[in-house]
């Protein structure tokens, strides 16, 4: 007889994966409130949740992304957010370009400050096969970038999208701004308000967090929204 998984014991794989991620999520957090960011180590953090630094890297591709999904918690949405949560929103991974929340990939150690060599910053090879997936994924409505400058140079909207580029800016440390930018995601998914002007966008996000909004400097420029949770 053929080795089959039964309904009920991929759903105990499953929760024993969530439960790993939440402990490693948990006691990363932990560790950078108790010794700081740069000092904890990724092997620290596998220690405390009692897994080897390789498992660690089946659940996230470096202890940044820790940061940021503890801050978006997309297990814990309500069905509405978590629906509009992967209507909206969209990754930019360093090996496989956009994705969706629910797009499907192994683990993976890349990053996208790399340099490939004679093909130069991973940065600049990714600009191509970008610009011709993401301004159909923006359609015509804001593109509110939460990326760090690293991944932002990957891509940068042009001509009529530049127009509607709003770049979400945190004062502080890289991680917690990291942070801070995926609890603004969360925000504005749980809001349910699909923002159309950049004005009402700061409506949204100044509900939660103190905000100051700039005006682009010359065309093609971003509007910079400043968030700091109060």
């Amino acid at each position: 007889m053929p080795n089959t998984i039964t309904p009920m014991a991929r759903g105990l794989r499953e929760r024993k994966k969530l439960k790993t991620r939440e402990s490693i999520q948990r006691e990363a957090m932990r560790l950078f409130q108790m010794q700081g960011y740069e000092e904890t180590t990724i092997e620290q953090i596998a220690a405390a949740v009692e897994i080897s630094p390789s498992t660690f890297f089946n659940y996230f591709p470096n202890k940044e992304d820790v940061v940021l999904y503890d801050a978006l918690d997309l297990p814990s949405m309500d069905p509405a957010t978590r629906r509009r949560a992967n209507h909206w929103l969209v990754v930019i991974s360093a090996l496989y370009g956009a994705l969706r929340p629910t797009d499907r990939i192994p683990p993976y150690r890349l990053s996208m400050g790399v340099n490939l060599g004679e093909l130069g910053p991973l940065a600049s090879v990714w600009r191509a096969p970008l610009a011709s997936v993401l301004p159909l994924a923006a359609r015509r409505g804001l593109i509110v970038d939460c990326r760090s400058s690293t991944y932002a140079a990957a891509w940068l909207p042009r001509g009529d999208l530049a127009t509607r580029w709003v770049q979400v800016s945190v004062p502080g440390a890289t991680h917690m701004a990291k942070h801070t930018r995926g609890l603004v995601a969360r925000h504005v998914c749980e809001g349910g308000a699909d923002a159309r002007t950049v004005k009402a966008l700061q409506r949204v996000v100044d509900q939660r967090f103190d905000t100051t909004l700039t005006v682009p400097v010359r065309p093609g420029q971003p509007w910079i929204l400043k968030a700091r949770v109060r």
